[in-house]
């Protein structure tokens, strides 16, 4: 271990990627088409906690529609979903594992893109 650590240089990079977080990440879903969040919402989804009180999310693979909403911009939005729901989870129990249930739910004609699932 180094015991010159720089607080200095730390801060910084901490200011930097909070500020990162808040241009780049959404907030809340926003308007159709806005920034992917509202595709998000329909295409992943915070369905509630399981009974050891993990987060359970669903995805609905037949849904997304590259024509219409960018896969960058509906990451994003997965994001936003992802963090409200640990939060949920951390809102309920401070103690949790920090875990998460994803179903991966592909109806007839949907195909997983491995991909776009590599990126998650």
């Amino acid at each position: 271990a180094d015991w010159r650590y720089d607080f200095k240089r730390s801060e910084a990079a901490l200011i930097a990627s909070l500020k990162w977080r808040e241009e780049t990440l959404p907030r809340a879903p926003g308007p159709e088409g806005s920034d992917g969040a509202t595709a998000a919402a329909r295409l992943f989804t915070h369905r509630g906690f399981d009974h050891a009180g993990r987060a359970v999310f669903l995805y609905h693979g037949s849904r997304f529609a590259p024509k219409k909403w960018s896969a960058d911009a509906v990451m994003l939005g997965v994001v936003h979903t992802l963090e409200a729901g640990f939060a949920a989870a951390d809102a309920r129990d401070p103690d949790n594992d920090g875990t998460a249930v994803i179903i991966l739910y592909l109806d007839r004609g949907s195909k997983l893109d491995m991909d776009l699932a590599k990126r998650f």
